[in-house]
């Protein structure tokens, strides 16, 4: 994509000025225990957590990052005010367009225009408002653009799979997502021109809640140049019921072997040379019920008993797949792999760089900061949530519900093995593994998600 995506921009469009304030003496106090939680989350000190935020600081602006802090409580504070339905899905209000952040980094709320009054009554969302919360008004809800969402996810995806050979307006489809900036369902095409847009809303979906982006094919994973897998038939990939039922959140517990030596995160690993195919290391985890620690990584490109060796070439053998998990036609995809040691390496808590990943895990919300390693680009590289709906395609395979970061000139870049690689917040908090990208961002899939469905009751990633 040409366009300059950052989502810090989408405020810009919406609003005309920026009023200062000043705080008063029980903001201050606010902030202040706002920033401490933060660090405790962050596993980390106070004075740690303002270095690395003066570097956000720098980049964003003079109190982004305070203003992200409590931004990022408040939409917390807003999904759980939501109703669920009895298989635990959000039942959004009529009133909701969305969250994010303003340009400065504290809370934007997205109502809809003729339920203003609504929203005032609700009580999360109604007592923001009455103290002061910005707002934008919209069309659409939420809920909305959400069933767009998914019926045109269906259509293409039903197409794809009758008339895979000649449905050119499916096929012509790279992503599907919902962007809060312009309220609408945004349809990501390769092939873009009047053609293909009049020929897809005739044959296939049309609603005035759908518009349509030049977007071109998204790199699955990056994982390799060739792909030899046969996605019609996954039934191996489901083979998981040796992982057991948790995780566990404590110290390290595992015997360490004589003469342990250590790999990071964003380092390559590798089928034996001659079998191709590489991804990244990600983070390192613990299974409670088996007593087996190991790491995350790519779950796209290796298979459960394989062998995986450090870097591309060499007899370095560090460990085994375990549970392979890679699904991409489900509400919520998955690409990850759990591999166990299986001689004297192990993986630490710190990438190349020297930066370190913290224990708490942290999800992907719209507008915050990531940053990413990819044994493949081989450097830190960092963007912004773009999108958190976003249904990516290639080929005739859908990804579901992933998290879009993007940047400025290639600063969220992506590349052929870096899939696996460990995505974290500016405090250092673990939020996923990259999935996909290109030259102009890099596609996530949470590990909160990841370790749910490695059926987890707890989790932790463990220390050095």
């Amino acid at each position: 994509m040409k366009k300059k995506l950052i989502c810090l921009f989408l405020v810009l469009a919406m609003a005309t000025s920026i009023f200062a304030t000043v705080a008063t003496a029980s903001q201050r106090h606010d902030n202040l225990l706002l920033l401490e939680e933060a660090a405790v989350d962050a596993g980390i000190t106070v004075v740690e957590l303002l270095a690395v935020e003066a570097e956000v600081d720098a980049i964003y602006g003079e109190n982004f990052s305070a203003n992200q802090r409590e931004a990022i409580l408040q939409i917390e504070s807003i999904n759980a005010g939501f109703s669920r339905s009895r298989d635990g899905s959000v039942i959004y209000p009529d009133f909701y367009a969305g969250s994010g952040l303003y340009n400065d980094g504290s809370l934007l709320l997205l109502i809809v225009e003729s339920e203003l009054e609504n929203a005032y009554r609700h009580d999360v969302i109604g007592s923001l408002l009455e103290n002061g919360a910005r707002y934008v008004l919209v069309d659409y809800s939420h809920a909305d653009l959400l069933e767009v969402l998914g019926a045109v996810n269906d259509v293409v995806y039903e197409q794809r799979a009758v008339l895979r050979s000649n449905c050119i307006y499916s096929l012509n489809v790279s992503a599907i997502s919902i962007d809060p900036r312009m309220n609408r369902v945004v349809v990501g095409i390769v092939e873009y021109n009047y053609s293909m847009i009049s020929g897809f809303r005739r044959h296939l979906y049309d609603s005035p809640m759908l518009v349509f982006e030049q977007m071109g094919v998204i790199e699955l994973g990056g994982d390799h140049s060739t792909y030899n897998f046969c996605y019609d038939s996954i039934s191996g990939i489901f083979d998981n019921d040796d992982w057991g039922h948790s995780y566990y959140h404590n110290a390290e517990t595992e015997i360490s072997p004589a003469n342990l030596t250590w790999a990071n995160p964003g380092e390559r690993v590798s089928r034996p040379p001659l079998l191709g195919n590489y991804g990244t290391i990600g983070f390192r985890v613990h299974c409670q019920d088996k007593r087996l620690t190991g790491f995350l990584t790519t779950g796209s490109v290796f298979n459960n008993g394989d062998n995986l060796i450090l870097g591309s070439v060499g007899i370095t053998t560090i460990g085994t797949v375990y549970s392979r998990r890679f699904f991409y036609n489900v509400p919520n995809g998955i690409n990850a792999a759990f591999v166990t040691y299986t001689g004297s390496l192990r993986v630490t808590n710190t990438f190349p760089n020297g930066r370190n990943i913290n224990l708490s895990v942290t999800n992907p919300q719209f507008g915050m900061p990531l940053y990413a390693f990819g044994s493949r680009t081989g450097h830190m590289v960092n963007g912004a949530v773009n999108r958190t709906n976003f249904y990516f395609y290639n080929g005739h395979r859908r990804f579901n519900n992933m998290t879009q970061v993007t940047g400025i000139g290639g600063s969220a870049r992506s590349q052929s093995g870096d899939s696996g690689g460990a995505v974290i917040t500016a405090q250092g908090n673990s939020v996923g593994l990259i999935a996909g990208g290109d030259q102009s961002q890099f596609i996530v899939v949470p590990l909160s998600r990841i370790l749910d469905d490695f059926r987890r009751t707890g989790y932790s990633l463990q220390r050095r």
